[in-house]
């Protein structure tokens, strides 16, 4: 499976260097990127989605997560 996340994690970054403002990839990205243990790399996108979207909770959920990961759980509580 994980070979699967790996290219989707590519896949999703080739549509994000042609289209960046695309809400839906920078999130679904994020949660990939977090599936991966790439916590840092999650975490900007979960912040670029955030800012194309604030009012959807889901890019705070994946900030909350990567946040935890990188064990900055004071920074976390708020998302």
């Amino acid at each position: 499976q994980q070979g699967l996340v790996e290219r989707a994690i590519s896949a999703y970054q080739r549509v994000l260097a042609l289209f960046p403002d695309v809400y839906q990839a920078q999130n679904n990205l994020a949660n990939l990127l977090l599936e991966a243990r790439r916590p840092a790399e999650a975490l900007q996108h979960a912040e670029r989605a955030l800012a194309l979207q604030p009012g959807d909770p889901l890019p705070r959920v994946n900030i909350g997560r990567a946040l935890l990961l990188l064990d900055r759980p004071a920074e976390a509580v708020p998302h």
